[in-house]
């Protein structure tokens, strides 16, 4: 089938009499036995045949039919000796829809010119009259310097998404600024003999996993640079289960995507990943008439596997009981000094972990040095594509020591100066206490934090002011997340510290400032989960970094760039001899 301008405009014929010098414009539907069959507007056949035949490209035409008396503007050709590559066909249409309509003009003398005008489709129009039945057709609206002319009725109108035919341009309106389509879906009254098939099988997943139909307008979709190829990929990856093999195509263009999903198909756990990608989709594509296209077969997907409308709720933010886990430990190579070593392993349960990253003596990091943690973000993000995984599904925790507890870690950049607080969740951990026994067992603070699961962020946040330590025990006994009023000040005697204090009694989750600001997190934390805390604090940072872009203001002016979480989660260690031993 034509996919291109130039193969839409190869299956477009003038049309002329042999008598007088009107012309109109028709396409090719159908090529067998040596003959094509052209559609056209029944005004052309009448306009063009009087007195004389019919020409289509140097050839006798023969009238099939025309709907003139019944007040249907189409009719039907045939044309013996002529082999056209026919356009597929569809019964659509929507106002707002983008399409293009393919007919010639006049030129000098007796030549004319085919060109395939940009139109949007306007409102539906129905003609009605009497002992004559209704026709549906369709305003249109001409977009570029070239005008709708006379010789374009008959053009086939075509779907920008589709490249299919579901209209025939009548005649033109406002002095070529506008005009009017006839709709396929009355070719068949007209033709009543028309072949079975001529249409394009209508969109159904019930004799298979995907239409014909239903291939091309996805292909149609995913041509369009709605979003990158790196996002789709993203997409994909997020689609999969953590621990399901997927073979995603490395360096893939979108329609390599789009190939791998339909062939992936359904999953062994009932997960669909083309139906998570292209609900996704929606919600870039903003064309109406295709938007309602792609839900109606997100729908038919869903309804031909089972899968019910509660379970096709948006997905809830990054989880950390499934997602896997980049577990980063920094520590200092030396007592003094700003050089430090770095292990990464990926997490994914006590029994599946593996080493992805080490520096560490003379090839230990500078972490105040912007270059060098920029090297080790490029690094990582090797690591990640080189497995797949895409570094929004994936969350990052710093396992520092406690001299970096409060070092802004989720401001480190990769190349594209894009920081890793953005991209992934980012929390950090104690190093010190996942490697004392004592502290890694308690764990009932963390029972009492998120249990029930559903509980609400707001309602469990209690605000520490400093020497508040007297009353900490009792709010982390009763499951509170614990919110500093105050910078840290890590440069303290630990024996006097708050937040050294609260770590050695159990404290799992925290936030705190890194400047002193009147934060206020019940703006940005109403009616949110506490379980999402993570993924919420990187959507805050994406928001922040969005918005000073666009309005040219410094992020270092707003709170929420300078706060950190700690998120000690006791259902993530790893095995004893994977942690480098203090001081090491």
């Amino acid at each position: 089938m034509p996919h291109t301008v130039d193969e839409i405009l190869d299956s477009v014929v003038l049309i002329t009499g042999a008598a007088n010098q009107e012309f109109g414009t028709g396409f090719a539907v159908r090529c067998e036995e040596g003959a094509t069959w052209i559609v056209t507007c029944a005004h052309v056949v009448t306009n063009v045949g009087k007195g004389g035949t019919i020409r289509v490209r140097d050839r006798d035409a023969e009238q099939v039919c025309c709907g003139e008396l019944e007040g249907i503007d189409l009719a039907v050709l045939r044309v013996p000796g002529l082999e056209m590559q026919p356009l597929r066909l569809e019964c659509a249409g929507g106002k707002g829809m983008v399409c293009g309509v393919a007919g010639f003009a006049s030129l000098r003398g007796k030549r004319r010119r085919a060109e395939l005008l940009d139109v949007t489709l306007g409102s539906r129009v129905v003609f009605e009259g009497a002992e004559q039945p209704r026709v549906e057709a369709w305003r249109l609206e001409i977009e570029g310097k070239t005008l709708l002319e006379s010789g374009y009725s008959g053009s086939p109108v075509v779907c920008a998404a589709t490249q299919a035919v579901f209209a025939v341009a009548g005649y033109e309106e406002s002095q070529g600024t506008r005009g009017c389509a006839v709709s396929l879906a009355h070719l068949q009254e007209v033709w009543p003999a028309m072949p079975a098939g001529l249409f394009g099988t209508p969109p159904s997943v019930s004799s298979g996993w995907l239409a014909p139909e239903q291939r091309w307008f996805l292909e149609a979709l995913f041509q369009q640079s709605l979003v990158t190829d790196e996002q789709l990929r993203d997409w994909c990856l997020e689609a999969m289960p953590w621990n399901e093999p997927h073979s995603i195509p490395l360096d893939s263009n979108r329609l390599d995507l789009l190939a791998w999903l339909m062939k992936k198909g359904p999953l062994a756990g009932g997960q669909i990943p083309l139906l998570s990608v292209l609900r996704k989709f929606r919600d870039w594509v903003t064309d109406k008439a295709m938007h309602a296209r792609l839900d109606q077969l997100i729908n038919q997907i869903a309804h031909h596997f089972g899968i019910t409308p509660e379970a096709m709720r948006e997905s809830k933010p990054v989880k950390t009981s499934t997602s896997p886990v980049l577990m980063l430990q920094i520590w200092p190579v030396a007592p003094s000094g700003n050089r430090y070593n770095i292990q990464a392993q990926l997490f994914y349960s006590a029994e599946i972990n593996f080493n992805v990253y080490v520096r560490e003596e003379n090839n230990a990091v500078n972490v105040d040095n912007k270059e060098e943690q920029t090297k080790v973000m490029e690094d990582l993000r090797k690591e990640f594509r080189k497995r797949l995984i895409s570094e929004r599904q994936i969350i990052v925790e710093l396992i520092l020591s406690y001299d970096l507890l409060s070092h802004p870690v989720e401001w480190w950049e990769n190349e594209a100066e894009e920081p890793l607080g953005v991209l992934s969740p980012v929390v950090v951990r104690s190093r010190e206490r996942l490697l004392n026994a004592v502290l890694q067992d308690q764990q009932n603070c963390w029972k009492a934090l998120l249990n029930p699961p559903d509980k609400v962020l707001l309602q469990n946040c209690w605000g520490y002011e400093k020497d508040s330590w007297r009353e900490a025990r009792d709010k982390l006994e009763q499951g509170f997340c614990i919110v500093f009023r105050f910078v840290p000040d890590l440069r303290q005697d630990r024996k006097l510290h708050d937040l050294y204090y609260l770590v050695d009694i159990g404290m799992p989750v925290a936030i705190w400032p890194r400047r002193n600001f009147p934060i206020k997190l019940e703006q940005y934390l109403t009616d949110k989960l506490l379980a999402d805390l993570p993924e919420l604090v990187r959507i805050l940072r994406d928001q922040l970094c969005k918005e000073s872009e666009k309005e040219k203001k410094k992020k270092e002016d707003h709170p929420c760039y300078h706060l950190t979480l700690l998120w000690d989660d006791p259902d993530r260690r790893l095995p004893k001899d994977q942690y480098y031993p203090p001081g090491a």
